[in-house]
């Protein structure tokens, strides 16, 4: 829709069973989605994301109180978040 042409949006999208092969974005790459509805396979749209790392939520300091649970429940934390966060602090402390 031409409304998504304008301003900030997060999407969310639920992918097929089968899109097993999409691997994650890497920083600084392109993401390029083709927007297709269930019954017609041509082309309604092209989604083009742009790929950044920003800083992890849990470490912000404005970070709202009531996210602190949610950012704290060690069922919801990426594993290789962690590692990542492990690989920065080691360089951190080489420099």
């Amino acid at each position: 829709p031409d409304e998504l042409g304008e301003g900030s949006h997060i999407l969310h999208v639920v992918l097929d069973d089968d899109s097993e092969d999409l691997e994650t974005p890497k920083s600084s790459h392109d993401l390029r989605v083709t927007l297709t509805n269930s019954e017609n396979t041509e082309a309604e749209g092209i989604l083009e994301v742009a790929v950044s790392t920003t800083m992890s939520g849990s470490d912000s300091q404005y970070l709202p109180e009531v996210y602190k649970p949610l950012y704290n429940d060690e069922s919801l934390k990426n594993p290789l978040y962690e590692k990542f966060k492990q690989r920065q602090e080691e360089k951190t402390q080489e420099s």
